[in-house]
């Protein structure tokens, strides 16, 4: 069999996603420039700028340009912290994902929940823009004739229909797959482009006035609302059209090398559109035929773009502004629907089974797509005689939107406090994106401006919720929604809670069922099964675990139900994450499957043949490992002879770990990381309490002596007997000069794989390595799968698999074999 390993250059990113805990399932399709589209199709500053130009010009005037670049510095800001996020965890469903691994289960739910409520708001107030320009370019547009006006009762209506017209075509176009999304996003947004340097070409060549337009503030000198209050209202101009840039992010597990192409992809649909949307606002100031008639302040853009361009190129210009609402609502559904996936694929919304499928031939997540442009179309039918009720639902849309940011940057911005960041940051390859001593002062920035900018953006202003001035409650729709949002959220996630509690029951009812059966006639074991039932779905916090009876229940209920870092009995109900890098025959065969947290040990009992794998999940674990004969405990790892009978000290593939009996216990017969240490052995109690003030086994920082001692012993191995260890996945290198310098690890996803020359007992504690320089006792987990391959043993002997094992190796591998043949002769 060929090794399951790749090198750590070479490993794909399918297997890199592995290790992040999710078996790929959708087809990596994208590369730079659709990535890069994706986001910058979100934002779509042709559609945005061209639907909101004449609110912002409508408080502030011409200064209001600057509300722009302030905007775009502070989004920035927030770009630059999830670009390192994108490249640490390239997951779809990115926010989501992103806030869960910094900030726990239930502040990750919240962000999914609030960007999902979002996008589907959004993807209809998208749609909905076709309103605006398809009538413009030809009266068929308007199907139900009247006022084309979107804020006329025929006008509404009309938006509705090809609004959802719109919404079956991109549902549609993201069921058929991401490779035919990602042309048509990418043939968009190159249109959309092209447009927005004709605009700017076509304003500029037309300019009746100078850039220093934008310092006049007579507007904003006057205002009722007086000069910073003009400012707030007009920058939501800006906050409402530079969101979405993290779209790159959401469709991380469909783009190729995303740790790298996530990252610069987020930063450039920003900063481009940014700068695009810029020149197109002072543009547009510099050519308008006028400041002072009013115009700019009630139809914006679309008066400037009449005048300069004339009928003709002005209709062309409105189809491509088309091309951009049609990309923006794909890229949005799209984005949306990776969201929607990823929760679901963790269980964590209901009806998850479905929205989690993913088509086996197209690799696309098809239900969550359905979901939210069935979705969308529900919220645009609101538009109909309720049209200020519609665009106060959007305005809040992106409250929520920066809500789920903050949930990001906050968690995060912790993390770096609590120096988890600098840690896991320091098991990184150094190529991928980084802030490096920046991030701490860029992440409290970025949580500041978030924080701001969500109240700026929740004021209860008359002018952005109420502009009519007949409906008061509108005023406060930002906490009322965001309320309403955050009780439903609360309610499903019980619900969901619920769910798991009833399948833990029957679970455990179903256990007592089969008990019974084996004790009792049939009639009886259905009473008992009732009892039991009944009796499990009684137990409440009520009576809880304060009796016995309680403590039992409880404790029964509990059946079935995993944790991140446990042993799975029997091995083959593993969850997907540990094996998915396995072949098949592996995954049948499998004998031992866990996870081992940081800071304990474990034990377990292998056979002859059997093959042993272990991954450094997150790139901060570091293995110490004994290994003792089963059955004649005098037979044990020599970590001596391991290292001068092969003539290396450097351990990775071929290389034979050796009994002081001159018998090969184990082959390494692949190993990805290199990053080994079989010189300077394990931490010690003392050296433990004198570093992290304690060492003991059960303390918060235990040596690694001490761990092993507990797992020799519990196959009668005592300390005295227990031989020095390796240590896996952290390594050292030894100077000219004889000193011995820690070369710390080779990243997240590292794995080292041992093939077992005889029955045996190994004995491994996931703790410190004894020079590890951090001042913090920290690390991270380790996958340990273990599975039959006697093929593999066999090839090894024969020579058909060969890893480099050496003359002294073979040697060993030969008196190994000798002495299970004269055993078993008998």
């Amino acid at each position: 069999m060929t090794s399951t390993l790749s090198t750590a250059a070479s490993r794909t990113d399918d297997a890199d996603l592995t290790a992040l805990g999710y078996e790929p399932t959708l087809h990596r399709k994208l590369g730079r420039y659709a990535s890069f589209a994706a986001g910058f199709s979100f934002v779509s500053i042709l559609t945005t700028i061209f639907q909101l130009f004449a609110f912002g010009y409508s408080f502030a005037g011409p200064a209001f340009f600057w509300t722009w670049p302030v905007v775009l510095v502070g989004q920035l800001l927030v770009a630059l912290n999830f670009a390192e996020l994108a490249a640490r965890y390239p997951l779809s469903g990115a926010v989501y994902q992103w806030s869960r691994r910094m900030g726990g289960e239930v502040v990750g739910w919240f962000a999914g929940w609030f960007m999902s409520i979002a996008q589907v708001i959004t993807a209809a107030a998208a749609a909905i823009a076709l309103q605006v320009v398809l009538p413009q370019l030809w009266d068929g547009f308007q199907v139900v004739g009247g006022d084309p006006a979107l804020t006329s009762p025929t006008g509404a209506a009309n938006a509705v229909i090809l609004g959802a017209i719109l919404l079956v075509i991109t549902t549609v176009i993201n069921c058929l797959g991401v490779k035919l999304m990602s042309h048509v996003n990418s043939i968009g947004v190159t249109c959309e482009i092209v447009g927005v340097a004709a605009v700017i070409l076509a304003l500029f060549s037309a300019a009746q006035r100078g850039p220093e337009v934008v310092a006049d503030v007579s507007v904003v000198t006057t205002s009722d609302l007086g000069a910073v209050g003009a400012f707030l209202v007009s920058g939501l101009m800006a906050a409402y059209v530079m969101v979405g840039f993290n779209s790159a992010g959401e469709l991380s597990e469909e783009t190729k090398n995303p740790r790298k192409t996530a990252p610069r992809t987020i930063l450039s649909a920003l900063i481009i559109s940014g700068i695009g949307g810029g020149l197109m606002i002072i543009a547009a100031l510099m050519a308008a035929p006028s400041l002072d008639d009013g115009r700019l302040a009630t139809e914006g853009l679309p008066y400037v773009l009449t005048a300069v361009l004339g009928t003709f190129w002005g209709k062309v210009l409105l189809v491509d502004v088309a091309i951009a609402i049609f990309v923006c609502t794909l890229a949005i559904q799209t984005a949306g629907s990776r969201l929607v996936f990823s929760m679901a694929r963790d269980g964590k919304l209901p009806a998850s089974a479905l929205l989690a499928k993913v088509h086996a031939k197209r690799g696309t997540p098809m239900w969550p797509s359905i979901a939210i442009g069935a979705l969308a179309v529900g919220i645009l039918a609101i538009n109909i005689g309720n049209s200020a009720l519609f665009t106060t639902l959007c305005s809040v849309c992106i409250v929520m939107v920066y809500l789920a940011y903050l949930m990001v940057t906050v968690p995060q911005l912790l993390s770096r406090f609590r120096g988890d960041w600098d840690r896991v940051g320091q098991t990184m390859p150094a190529e991928l994106f980084s802030l490096g001593r920046s991030g701490l002062p860029v992440n409290i920035l970025a949580v500041l401006y978030g924080a701001l900018m969500v109240i700026n953006l929740s004021w209860p202003r008359p002018e952005v919720y109420d502009p009519s001035g007949e409906h008061g409650i509108l005023l406060f729709s930002a906490p009322i929604m965001v309320g309403a949002v955050l009780l439903l959220g609360l309610w499903i996630r019980r619900n969901i809670r619920v769910r798991e509690n009833k399948a833990a029951i029957a679970a455990v009812a179903a256990d007592a069922t089969v008990s019974s059966c084996s004790r009792t006639a049939s009639t009886s074991t259905s009473t008992e099964m009732i009892a039991m039932t009944q009796t499990l779905e009684a137990l409440t916090p009520a009576n809880g675990t304060a009796t016995t009876t309680g403590a039992k229940l409880h404790a029964r209920a509990q059946h079935g139900r995993t944790s991140e870092t446990m042993v799975h009995v029997p091995a083959t109900s593993a969850p997907a994450r540990l094996t998915a890098a396995l072949p098949q025959e592996a995954k049948d065969s499998l004998t031992w499957a866990e996870t081992l947290s940081f800071g304990r040990y474990t034990h377990l009992e292998l056979a002859r043949g059997t093959r042993l794998r272990l991954t450094d999940l997150d790139g901060d674990a570091c293995v110490h490992a004994v290994i003792i004969r089963s059955g004649a405990q005098h037979e044990r790892l020599n970590v001596a002879d391991t290292v001068k009978v092969p003539w290396q000290a450097y351990m990775t593939t071929g290389h034979p770990l050796l009994s002081d009996a001159g018998r090969l216990m184990a082959t390494v017969v692949a190993d990805s990381s290199g990053k080994h240490d079989a010189l300077t052995g394990t931490t010690n109690l003392a050296g433990n309490t004198a570093k992290y003030g304690a060492g003991s086994a059960h303390s918060p920082s235990p040596a690694g002596r001490e761990l092993l001692t507990l797992g020799g012993m519990k196959h009668g191995v005592s300390q005295r007997q227990l031989p020095p260890s390796l240590s896996f996945f952290k390594g050292v290198t030894v100077g000219p000069d004889g000193s011995i310098q820690f070369a710390g690890s080779a990243g997240a996803g590292a794995a080292v794989e041992l093939l077992l020359h005889m029955d045996a007992v190994l004995v491994l504690a996931n703790t410190a390595h004894p020079l590890d320089p951090r001042a913090e006792f920290s690390g991270s987990a380790v996958d340990i799968v273990a599975w039959r391959a006697p093929q593999d043993l066999a090839a090894l002997v024969d020579g058909t698999l060969d890893v480099g094992l050496g003359p002294e190796g073979r040697l060993a591998l030969h008196n190994a074999e000798l002495d299970y043949n004269a055993r078993t002769s008998a």
